[in-house]
């Protein structure tokens, strides 16, 4: 049985573009004779998923989806509950797609989780540096080691512009045009100093492919798997797990969770705690190992 719909207000609201967008959702479904119980269920699951996302439909995106499955596990949501959710919120961008009324579909790629949703994946201080130094061409070094000192969502740094850029900080404008700024730490300025002056291109983009376009997606992420592969490191490793990287590096530093949060963009406090736990409990297995009594 789905549960009831948390933080959703009074029926007198008035309704928001995503109200409408589920409504015209709910009538597809009935449309194609879904059962009432299985109309109801993805409806309240794609409405829970609005009231906590609170932006237009085509923001979300991959990146977005582990934040979604994250927040849903703080909540004390069972592997099963999440995966349902999750396959609700595929079928809705699907709908949307097909409906020509949002071009992309965040989640098709994407996998449901099967069972309670582990932690996000992440690299030691140490692996970082390693893999970083694996890195073919100073483009794409610089680039990764962007996202992990700053943070960088992926599109953030393929899509980067010179002039975002100042000299010890980074204008970014994420999702739903929401601002934030971000330093440079000197070491990452340094490799970024590197990079210019080596980079010739026309554009804006301080990155820019051969042909002076932005840069794919997949194309990051292969350099990245050749790094690790030099490295030795088998762990399921993306391009976004820099930035969950330097998250639990700066929790394991006891930083404050308000200010990871500004500093990751995280609109919701839930998303920034995960990685408290996480540096809490990296801490208790290394005492776990190291304790004179463990044998």
């Amino acid at each position: 049985m789905h549960p009831p719909v948390q933080g959703q207000e009074s029926r007198g609201r008035e309704l928001t573009d995503v109200d409408v967008l589920i409504q015209g959702y709910s009538t597809y479904l009935q449309a194609l004779k879904k059962s009432p119980r299985t109309v109801q269920g993805y409806t309240e699951d794609v409405t829970r998923w609005a009231r906590w996302w609170k932006r237009p439909v085509e923001f979300f995106g991959q990146e977005e989806w582990d934040d979604w499955a994250v927040y849903l596990d703080q909540q004390g949501i069972s592997g099963r509950s999440i995966r349902r959710y999750q396959c609700a919120l595929k079928r809705f961008y699907k709908y949307l797609r097909r409906r020509k009324i949002c071009a992309n579909e965040p989640a098709k790629d994407c996998e449901t989780v099967a069972t309670k949703k582990s932690v996000p994946a992440f690299l030691l201080e140490a692996e970082v540096d390693l893999v970083l130094s694996k890195v073919d061409g100073l483009r794409y070094r610089a680039m990764l080691e962007l996202c992990y000192s700053c943070g960088l969502r992926n599109e953030e740094c393929r899509t980067l512009k010179v002039s975002q850029v100042a000299d010890t900080y980074i204008q970014l404008k994420g999702k739903g045009n929401k601002e934030r700024v971000v330093p440079i730490q000197p070491a990452s300025k340094r490799i970024l100093d590197e990079w210019l002056k080596e980079r010739v291109s026309e554009t804006d983009l301080m990155f820019p492919s051969l042909h002076d376009q932005v840069i794919r997606q997949a194309t990051l992420q292969h350099v990245l798997v050749r790094a690790l592969k030099r490295a030795g490191i088998t762990k399921p490793v993306t391009v976004h797990s820099l930035r969950h990287s330097i998250a639990t590096h700066l929790a394991m530093r006891k930083v404050p969770v308000e200010e990871i949060q500004i500093f990751m963009g995280h609109n919701h406090i839930e998303t920034t705690m995960v990685y408290i736990h996480l540096a809490k409990q990296i801490k208790l297995e290394a005492i776990e190992r190291a304790h004179p009594r463990n044998s």
